[in-house]
């Protein structure tokens, strides 16, 4: 986890990569657990459930982005 937070790269970015690391970045099912009523739990690009793993590896839409 220090080599995160010693890298040469921009705070948003670490902070965003000690998220992912950490399984914290606010998608649907994350924001489900904190009693979210904004919609359901499936990615709005593919329909499958989303997870941080899905949204950062495995939505078939979001990887043709590049994203």
């Amino acid at each position: 986890m220090l080599v995160v937070w010693q890298s040469k790269i921009s705070l948003k970015i670490k902070h965003f990569v000690f998220l992912a690391i950490r399984g914290r970045i606010l998608c649907a099912v994350e924001l489900i657990k904190k009693k979210w009523s904004g919609g359901d739990e499936y990615c709005m690009l593919c329909g499958k459930r989303e997870s941080v793993i899905h949204v950062l590896f495995n939505c078939s839409i979001a990887k043709l982005f590049g994203v």
